[in-house]
């Protein structure tokens, strides 16, 4: 029964110490298979061999004690894939004015951004900011915050959303020209279709009535734009709205009903703000932030957490907790629901959400919404600890685009050197999407403001950088979209 050892130098690029085995051979028996598990770390390498030795026979001799295999390190370089400027007019023309705030649809083909440049599109006068969608398919840059006769909003409209077919846009808006009737003087949300160019509000209650308060924030649409979900301050959206703060409501565009989701199980209203809703594919989950101590039983540790309403159940949970349930001992925000309901990805300074947090850092998590299970993925593929915040999770709950200041992923010591990267849950790997299609590092600002299409292979970023694409002068911030290579990965040969 010799003693199989995997040997250096592969093996310390994966793993220390190296693993070890016991390997029974019956008599008459001369080859045995072992089974190593090899993972791609995104760096172009050249090819290693693997050394498998055989030690201590008891009750046999060896007449070779070693085996040997090559590694082809067929990882994709972090650089692989193509990048492309999304915030820019049909003819390419740059944008005269910064961007950001990107969203994607579902195949990556459509993307929805802000932008406070003017030449966009023709027409566009209002000295506003506006939002806008560029279908990477046929390059053309439309306005979407329009009345439904294609007059651009006398204010600013930002922080939109789009359906998974791209056609449904939602969007915060000040502007009170976009639909008849419009004299709260407040912020409302909207939503554009832009198959028929018609544009109506949202923020109303289920009568009609428009909101007694300001409609903000970010705004979420499940996958057909049925259901739009919002953040408001209004106490006139339902009945029995008395807590004088910022609630989560839904509006079924199908029924016309608006309701409200940041109640708890038993239907109490939050003693706290909530607000950043995000949606699940179907409708039936919302996660949201909440510094309300009522939603759920145990709620005692004074910060902001994460909950999850679950439009089926009538059930509210919180989620910003370790897998054993512990509550956060700090402050988390920033969150969004997977397309399958099943997973939400949000940032927190907690320490004590998963085992070896001593980064003293922001980090991004996912929790597994069936398992109770919590992970951090703003790592390196080492599992080395880094920093991350603003996460974007896709579909399937495999892809997490976030981003990090942290050294230890982005190489550069400059201060606030914010990149974008990706971290597939399945193969632990993470790789760099702010990055040119050569492999050169962004320069000249910092990379934020993420989303990710549904199968995690677009990466939608704003960035202040001028070296991603070629002719980038325009001197302020752009959209970018980076569509990452499925590479090979390394096998033994």
């Amino acid at each position: 029964m010799p003693t199989p050892r995997l040997m250096a130098p592969l093996w310390q690029a994966l793993t220390t110490p190296p693993p070890n085995g016991t390997l029974t051979f019956a008599p008459g028996v001369t080859s045995q298979t072992v089974t190593v598990d090899v993972r791609g770390d995104g760096f172009v390498e050249n090819n290693e061999t693997l050394f498998l030795n055989l030690t201590s026979p008891t009750n046999a001799l060896l007449s070779n004690a070693q085996a040997t295999g090559t590694i082809l390190n067929d990882d994709v370089p972090p650089g692989s894939g193509s990048i492309s400027r999304v915030s820019v007019a049909s003819n390419g023309t740059q944008a005269d004015n910064f961007s950001a705030f990107p969203a994607i649809s579902t195949d990556g083909r459509y993307v929805v951004f802000t932008s406070n440049a003017s030449n966009l599109v023709t027409g566009d006068t209002n000295n506003l900011a506006d939002s806008f969608v560029r279908d990477r398919l046929t390059n053309q840059t439309t306005l979407v915050s329009s009345a439904t006769t294609g007059l651009p909003g006398n204010g600013i409209s930002t922080l939109p959303a789009i359906s998974a077919d791209g056609r449904f846009v939602a969007f915060s808006s000040d502007a009170n020209n976009l639909v008849s009737g419009d004299s709260n003087n407040a912020t409302d949300i909207f939503i554009h279709d832009r198959t028929n160019t018609q544009t109506t509000r949202i923020s109303v209650a289920s009568d009609g009535t428009q909101a007694d308060g300001s409609s903000q924030g970010t705004v979420s649409l499940s996958a057909d734009g049925r259901y739009v979900v919002f953040s408001s301050s209004a106490s006139n959206l339902v009945a029995g709205d008395t807590n004088s703060t910022t609630d989560i409501f839904l509006r079924d565009r199908l029924t016309d009903q608006t309701t409200r989701l940041n109640v708890a199980s038993d239907g109490t209203q939050s003693n706290g703000a909530s607000s950043n809703p995000t949606i699940s594919a179907d409708g039936r989950y919302v996660v949201f932030t909440s510094n309300a101590s009522n939603l759920v039983a145990g709620d005692t540790n004074n910060q902001t957490d994460i909950f999850v309403r679950d439009r089926q159940t009538g059930d509210t949970r919180r989620v910003s907790v370790a897998a054993d349930g512990t509550q956060a001992n700090n402050a988390s925000s920033v969150a969004s629901v997977s397309g399958n309901g099943r997973y939400a990805v949000f940032t927190s300074q907690a320490s004590n959400l998963v085992a070896g947090d001593t980064n003293n850092a922001a980090d991004v998590f996912v929790h597994d919404l069936v398992s109770g299970e919590t992970s951090r993925v703003s790592v390196g593929t080492d599992g080395i600890q880094a920093n991350g915040s603003f996460g974007a999770i896709s579909n399937d709950g495999r892809y997490v685009a976030f981003q990090s200041s942290a050294v230890t992923l982005t190489g550069i010591t400059a201060a606030n050197p914010l990149a974008v990267f990706i971290h597939d849950r399945q193969t632990g790997i993470t790789r760099r999407a702010s990055i040119a299609t050569d492999g050169t590092l962004t320069s000249g600002g910092g990379d934020f403001a993420i989303a990710l299409s549904g199968d995690g292979s677009v990466v939608a970023f704003t960035s202040a950088a001028t070296n991603l694409v070629s002719t980038d002068t325009n001197g302020v911030a752009d959209i970018f979209v980076y569509q990452r290579s499925a590479g090979l990965g390394p096998s033994i040969e």
